[in-house]
């Protein structure tokens, strides 16, 4: 989708009825070494339940592929009806190991049940 777009700092996708992201949207936007072109990435306000990691990075990365590189960005996410399972755990390992930020919104569980604020 953004191929080739070297000089893209922030994409702003919000409010757009977004309800999924294919695999390798954000990373053809990378160069060879991985080090990310873009600095923030606005998801707010769409109907996504799910983002998988492959969308940010190939699928033949390896985690310590990634933490080498310098991918540090910011993904604004409130305001989508996620489903907080194990699909999303990357984003947490991601977080804390730096190089995924989530943004200043708040982002919230529509599912499963009983996971509202997480």
């Amino acid at each position: 989708m953004f191929v080739d777009m070297k000089s893209l700092f922030d994409i702003d996708a919000s409010s757009n009825q977004i309800s999924s992201i294919k695999d390798g949207t954000f990373y053809r936007m990378t160069d060879v070494l991985y080090k990310t072109k873009y600095k923030t990435v606005d998801l707010r306000n769409n109907s996504l339940t799910s983002l998988r990691k492959q969308a940010f990075w190939p699928d033949d990365m390896t985690i310590e592929d990634i933490l080498k590189a310098d991918t540090e960005f910011t993904v604004e996410m409130g305001g989508n009806p996620w489903s907080c399972d194990l699909d999303l755990c990357w984003m947490i390992f991601a977080q804390e190991a730096g190089w995924f930020k989530i943004g200043n919104t708040t982002a919230t569980c529509a599912s499963p049940p009983g996971r509202d604020n997480d």
